[in-house]
């Protein structure tokens, strides 16, 4: 691949390997090794092998190593790898491909190519692809999880980023669900965050602390009147979570829903219900910020409503009966 074509044409007398070539500029005579791909003669613009420390036109000597002819002189090799990374601005994503952006930079040679890694849950890291326009897109095969992703990207000179391998995190990691609204599972939790998401926007964290550990933690999203059983469909928003799975320890749900699913509420909400085998067991009071609920401390899940306790009677007003 040419690098940068020089003003002047360059003559050598060949000796073997070594040749003698003469710039026309300041620093004289140069003894450099002629690369393999050089037949003599008239030496083309490319890169050689300096044996011995050398004068040039823009510093009076310079260490022994690799050197570029550019301009009518020598100038020092790039043999700095590019920069990347991959981004995206929403870590969890549902259905369809899995999308991003990226970024690569090179202060050498110039970036020539940019190549997709990604690591599929439960899997090893692979190429996904060449990428080009600063945008990427994945489309997933190994169905729910984490999907880890990572850029590597070469100059003109072949240099190249080190490539993901083995246990690396990559550049970024997205949560992705195949299905809105369908089931997310995590295998196994313990304490800390853990989301699941739900739809692009509409996510659930459960926070689990106090030691805890267990799994597998289900969660899914139902949306739509709530009418089965006999139940106040105007007492509760148009949506509900079902968890399950059992852990030790205490866990904290942070449920964010659709600004849309509270607008039939009778009253404010201000109640999360707690549903297990279709029979409310227990209600708890909540500030909503937003569109998110706070619900917990918990040591068991089960299925969850929220709505309006009809200003705050501590009977099950969500019942017609």
């Amino acid at each position: 691949m040419p690098l940068i074509r020089y003003r002047a044409m360059i003559t050598a007398s060949v000796m073997i390997l070594l040749c003698t070539i003469s710039f026309g500029q300041s620093g004289g005579q140069f003894e450099i090794a002629r690369s393999a791909d050089q037949s003599g003669g008239v030496l083309a613009g490319g890169v050689y092998e300096v044996n011995d420390a050398i004068g040039q036109p823009d510093a009076s000597t310079s260490s022994a190593g690799s050197f570029e002819i550019a301009g009518g002189y020598l100038t020092t090799l790039d043999t700095t790898p590019p920069d990347s990374a991959a981004t995206v601005v929403d870590a969890t994503q549902v259905g369809g491909d899995i999308t991003g952006t990226y970024g690569a930079t090179d202060s050498g040679s110039g970036v020539a190519a940019v190549a997709l890694h990604v690591k599929e849950p439960g899997g090893a890291w692979t190429i996904a692809g060449s990428v080009s326009g600063g945008v990427w897109a994945y489309t997933p095969t190994a169905g729910d999880g984490a999907y880890a992703f990572a850029t590597v990207a070469t100059d003109n000179l072949n240099n190249a980023e080190a490539a993901p391998s083995g246990s690396d995190s990559g550049d970024v990691t997205v949560l992705y669900n195949e299905v809105a609204d369908s089931t997310y599972e995590i295998a196994t939790v313990a304490d800390g965050a853990f989301l699941f998401p739900m739809t692009d926007a509409l996510d659930v964290t459960i926070t689990f602390s106090g030691g805890a550990s267990g799994g597998p933690i289900v969660v899914s999203r139902t949306t739509g009147d709530v009418t089965d059983g006999g139940y106040n469909a105007a007492a509760l928003i148009d949506e509900m979570l079902s968890i399950t799975g059992s852990f030790s320890g205490s866990a904290t749900i942070t449920w964010t829903f659709d600004p849309a699913s509270d607008n039939t509420l009778s009253g404010a909400l201000d109640t999360v219900f707690q549903f297990e085998g279709g029979v409310p067991i227990n209600q708890y009071s909540v500030t909503p910020s937003g569109e998110t609920l706070t619900i917990g401390p918990l040591t068991s899940f089960s299925d969850w409503y929220a709505g309006s306790n009809n200003a705050g009677v501590a009977e099950w007003q969500v019942l017609n009966h």
